[in-house]
């Protein structure tokens, strides 16, 4: 979403005046208050603003409508507004919306649910990759902690353990696909391929290193894929210079890296589809 224009940006400089006068208005109650505390009010005070102003958005983008067509394709009738809740990068937001149901199969429908994408009472698409990213990095307990740090959002160990699975199972969809494009005649046959200039010269870079897993040690396979470009002379760092001498002028640009543990022949599929990818 792009909040660069005029509008935006005026709004944007108005809201934070109001906030800006709310936090000296507080801050002049306040006994010697540090930069520290400054910024640790401004992040409660901006968590609890998101919170309003993402319920805000939700509720005014569910339209009411006498029925809908309902997954088994008979009419859903609406019954009433049902309130939801989703955990978000700004914490739990409580919203209404419409919910209909069917009397052919007497299933539910919440349609707002289905153009958002929210899984009721779960975390959002947005918060589960920062979650997962803990949970992939430490432990499950100590990646509770560091949420409740540094995203100031309260989460159970079980729910970070599912966000990790959550996603893995996308990047297992992703290789996949991947593994789908790497075929051969596929690749050459490739409208994209054909129209695209390919590079020069590829370079490649394939390394492994064991590391422990809970069942015992594996190799991580590495390959990264590149291509070079001149680099001028005055670009070098005159630290360089001065103790390596006269460098050779290349840069390496358009990097590709992949990483996974896997046996050398399921990895060398995935090291043959790297190719087929995008910058």
């Amino acid at each position: 979403m792009d909040f660069n224009t005029k509008q935006a940006k005026e709004t944007v400089a108005h809201i934070a005046t109001l906030i800006g006068d709310l936090m000296v208005a507080h801050l002049q109650q306040e006994d010697s208050p540090s930069l520290g505390d400054i910024e640790q009010g401004m992040r409660h005070l901006l968590q609890t603003i998101g919170r309003e102003a993402i319920g805000h958005v939700l509720e005014k983008s569910d339209t009411v409508q006498p029925s809908i067509r309902c997954s088994c394709h008979h009419k859903a009738a609406y019954r009433c507004r049902r309130e939801g809740m989703v955990i978000t990068v700004f914490g739990r937001v409580k919203y209404k919306r419409s919910y209909y149901l069917c009397d052919h199969c007497r299933g539910g429908q919440k349609p707002l649910d289905t153009q958002f994408q929210i899984d009721p009472g779960e975390m959002s698409q947005g918060l589960k990759p920062l979650v997962a990213l803990l949970g992939i990095q430490t432990s499950l307990d100590e990646a509770a902690k560091l949420t409740q740090t540094l995203l100031l959002v309260d989460i159970s160990d079980n729910s970070i353990r599912q966000a990790v699975q959550w996603v893995g199972q996308r990047q297992v969809e992703r290789e996949s696909k991947w593994e789908k494009l790497s075929d051969w005649h596929h690749y050459m046959n490739s409208p994209t391929r054909q129209a695209d200039r390919p590079p020069r010269r590829l370079y490649g870079s394939i390394d492994g290193i064991m590391v422990p897993t809970q069942a015992e040690w594996r190799e991580l396979k590495t390959v990264c894929w590149y291509e070079v470009t001149p680099l001028p002379e005055r670009q070098w760092p005159s630290r360089y210079t001065e103790r390596l001498g006269k460098l050779e002028g290349l840069k390496a640009t358009a990097i590709r890296y992949h990483c996974d543990i896997q046996e050398a022949k399921t990895f060398s599929t995935l090291l043959w589809s790297g190719l087929n990818l995008p910058p």
